[in-house]
């Protein structure tokens, strides 16, 4: 440990688990849904669903994972394979809950009301939960997934039915939002603990906010350019954007993809840095 950096920084490594299919979404195996088109808009199957996977490799990297609750990914039989993986390595273990947009992966905002969207966030947290219950474990927070993660961060509307849910399910559950969200403070006042995200593998815009996945520069595959956006957001809160610009951020939790290509080496390369510098990883709900 180089003593010339702090020993008392204590960050959250965490990744999103959970997205992949045991058994045939709606029914319709994935070789079938892959097939399909939509009428109207030309939509296929989204890429994400079939895309390789880290998953078992950044295991005994992080420190608390984010699981797929069924809306966008994921179903029962992955979360009861999955669970007990984590438990035994004392991961903190939080929902992943999106739009019920399974076919688009969760990339698009489904409308409904508030109040709508409150139950579906509710059946999410209760599924999850009921496979916890069976390891006598709770969820400890919530990550939103894909449209539904920037709504809540940026959309009041979507932050309070959001804040409604959890507090109705657990009002001692964290809250992740991204971190500088316009909904940050508004999340705060709702009485929840709330822990701010920053993204070591996506590509930021001047606005200090990550840019869409369709761009060429949305995802960091150079593992010693994570490894510095790491120690730079850590240590001197500010991020590098695409354009060069720096901007401001603060966080409590960083998100490494796992099936951002390369995310072993990416995750490899980061944790060593920060281990360097004296900056310590520990569960989301050891540190908000």
């Amino acid at each position: 440990m180089n003593p010339q950096f702090p020993q008392s920084i204590r960050i959250d490594i965490s990744t999103e688990l959970g997205e992949s299919f045991a058994l045939p979404p709606c029914g319709v195996p994935l070789d079938v849904l892959g097939g399909l088109v939509l009428p109207g808009n030309g939509a296929r199957l989204h890429p994400r669903h079939t895309i390789s996977r880290d998953d078992d490799a950044l295991l005994s990297c992080v420190s608390s994972a984010s699981l797929a609750c069924g809306a966008h990914s994921g179903d029962a039989i992955v979360l009861n394979r999955l669970v007990p993986q984590l438990i035994e390595r004392g991961l903190h273990i939080g929902a992943h809950p999106s739009y019920p947009d399974v076919f688009r992966f969760g990339q698009h905002r489904i409308d409904m009301s508030p109040s709508e969207l409150e139950a579906v966030i509710l059946s999410q947290l209760g599924w999850l939960g009921a496979i916890l219950k069976k390891y006598d474990r709770a969820i400890e927070h919530v990550k939103f997934h894909g449209r539904l993660n920037f709504d809540v961060a940026e959309n009041p509307e979507a932050t309070l039915a959001a804040c409604s849910a959890i507090k109705a399910y657990d009002p001692d559950i964290i809250l992740v939002i991204s971190a500088g969200a316009p909904c940050v403070e508004l999340a705060k006042s709702q009485g929840l603990r709330v822990a701010q995200e920053a993204f070591l593998d996506r590509g930021y815009g001047p606005d200090g906010m990550i840019v869409k996945r369709d761009r060429h520069d949305a995802l960091l595959s150079d593992p010693e350019a994570a490894a510095q956006r790491a120690v730079e957001m850590v240590l001197d809160s500010q991020g590098t954007a695409t354009d060069g610009s720096h901007f401001p951020i603060h966080a409590e939790t960083y998100c490494i993809h796992s099936d951002t290509p390369g995310a072993l080496a990416l995750m490899n390369a980061i944790r060593n840095a920060l281990s360097e510098r004296g900056i310590a990883v520990a569960g989301l709900a050891s540190i908000v």
